[in-house]
């Protein structure tokens, strides 16, 4: 009963010793709202189209938030006809503000097309060249549900950015 009594103290004491530990006003600030927008275009290694138009924007809430937001992307399939949209979660997982960003994301969309669902995920680079202008690469692999016939596209996408 003792050891119970002394391993229940040690838990609340590591639970507690660091916010008793801490200075006043060390407190990390919320983080900042920052947003991106690009254009360019991608090329894939498999799936339903070899090239085509890129779009991508994002929003990164801050405060409560974190390092997490919200995406949106298109995908063109050769041209403007055929392609794919998305919206997803976006996680950043690393920055050098004002300088790079590596964000991962996870998506869910359809094919505009011939409207298949589309389930992706991928990891996304912004170099910024002079803010708030830059460059994205964004690759991926997107899955085409369709049953027995699904494919698999893995796909780069380069992007003329504006971002703050």
């Amino acid at each position: 009963m003792r050891t119970s009594a002394a391993l229940v103290v040690a838990a609340v004491l590591l639970l507690v010793a660091p916010a008793l530990h801490a200075e006043p006003g060390t407190a990390k600030p919320p983080r900042p709202v920052h947003w991106g927008i690009g254009v360019g275009g991608f090329g894939a290694v498999t799936g339903p189209a070899d090239y085509g138009p890129a779009a991508e924007l994002e929003l990164y809430p801050g405060g409560r938030f974190g390092r997490y937001g919200v995406r949106a992307e298109y995908r063109g399939f050769d041209n403007f006809d055929a392609g794919m949209v998305c919206v997803g979660l976006t996680f950043e997982a690393g920055a050098s503000r004002p300088t790079l960003q590596l964000a991962l994301h996870a998506d869910v969309g359809f094919t505009y097309s011939d409207t298949k669902p589309v389930a992706a995920a991928g990891v996304q680079w912004q170099l910024w060249l002079s803010p708030p202008f830059g460059i994205s690469l964004d690759s991926g692999g997107y899955l085409i549900i369709d049953g027995t016939d699904s494919r698999l596209a893995l796909a780069s996408a380069i992007t003329v950015r504006i971002a703050r």
